[in-house]
């Protein structure tokens, strides 16, 4: 496949993990091959009908000569046109896509995976496993509100698990800092099962 070919071979990696922003960037981003796809097709179309114009007045005006020209700009909306397809059939591919959905354990972030899962399935993309980030699981001091946000997150995933019965829940740890660099992100790869 393309990707492999630009950022190593096939049989170098075990995972490729692409980390895409909130929901509404993921969706414009997955929809994005499709659209392309249209708009590639209907450019070469459209390049096609213009160059019939142009060499209709270049035969005119030059005659015979006027009909050598590069077909370069074509052959490459076909390339990335092919691209496109091929990277949209990988993300529906449930035998080599995972497409996992991370959230918080709050209230408006559960409505918007919910949302978020009925669009990729839309999509025809398999949602099979919910990470559940940044649990506040043990409250080590007398802070209330610290004790009232672990038990408020509690009960979220509670209600995950409850209204996403199909699901594999992962629960990963709020972290002391911010997850940055690879420390931290081979702390929150023990957390989570692939």
């Amino acid at each position: 496949m393309q990707f492999f070919d630009e950022y190593g071979r096939e049989d170098e990696w075990d995972r490729v993990v692409f980390d895409t922003a909130p929901t509404g960037h993921t969706l414009r981003l997955l929809g994005l091959p499709d659209v392309l796809s249209e708009s590639l097709s209907t450019a070469a179309k459209l390049q096609g009908q213009v160059h019939q114009m142009v060499d209709s007045a270049r035969s005119m005006v030059f005659g015979p000569a006027a009909f050598f020209r590069s077909d370069r700009d074509a052959d490459e909306i076909e390339t990335l046109r092919n691209r496109m397809e091929r990277v949209a059939a990988l993300v529906r591919d449930s035998e080599r896509t995972d497409f996992r959905v991370v959230l918080i354990p709050e209230t408006l972030a559960i409505e918007e995976t919910r949302q978020l899962v009925e669009r990729l399935r839309s999509f025809d993309i398999s949602v099979e496993t919910l990470v559940v980030n940044r649990v506040v699981e043990e409250v080590a001091t007398d802070c209330g509100r610290c004790r009232a946000r672990q038990a408020r997150h509690e009960q979220n995933i509670n209600r995950i698990e409850s209204e996403f019965p199909d699901f594999s829940i992962q629960v990963v740890p709020e972290l002391d800092g911010e997850a940055y660099g690879r420390p931290a992100l081979e702390q929150l790869a023990d957390e989570i099962a692939i």
